[in-house]
């Protein structure tokens, strides 16, 4: 029995490389060493998103179709098919995503890329903006806010203390 620990890891090692799944998410069992496990699951996930999902959306879409087909008479011509993620973001992570997304669509805004109702949809699109504004149903125009009343421009502020001082 001296060498039975071994080839039980030997044995783990050969069933993970046939699925082509890494120890930690198939056994449950932690990284050795200094590894944390996160260089496998990564490469796990992206060997899943190019090997598996990528090949499986055709046939994914032509079931579909003639699902469509048989119960509502139909058939669908432009189908896309959209996997959950497989990797999980903290709430922090996935807040530093929505920031990064919201700043870059409001430079492009900014910058004139975009019209009101098209910036308005790309926020709602990526999940930034909720419910229906007047903008995005095309109503109106978007508006710049405007400063509150008692704000003072530094030219005011200035021209204040030279009159104090006189």
């Amino acid at each position: 029995f001296a060498g039975l620990g071994d080839m039980l890891t030997q044995i783990r090692q050969g069933i993970a490389s046939d699925l082509k799944m890494p120890i930690t998410k198939l056994f449950g069992v932690s990284s050795a060493g200094f590894n944390s496990g996160e260089d496998d699951i990564e490469n796990y996930n992206s060997m899943i998103e190019g090997e598996v999902r990528q090949k499986a959306k055709p046939i994914i879409t032509s079931v579909l179709k003639i699902a469509c087909q048989a119960l509502f008479g139909i058939n669908p011509e432009d189908l896309t098919i959209e996997f959950p993620p497989l990797r999980v973001l903290s709430a922090e992570q996935e807040e530093n995503v929505k920031d990064k997304k919201f700043n870059r669509l409001s430079s492009m805004y900014a910058q004139g890329m975009f019209t009101d109702q098209e910036y308005a949809e790309s926020l709602k699109k990526e999940g930034l903006c909720e419910g229906e504004t007047e903008v995005l149903l095309g109503k109106r125009e978007a508006q710049a806010p405007e400063p509150p009343a008692s704000f003072e421009t530094p030219t005011d502020i200035v021209s204040t203390q030279t009159k104090v001082s006189t």
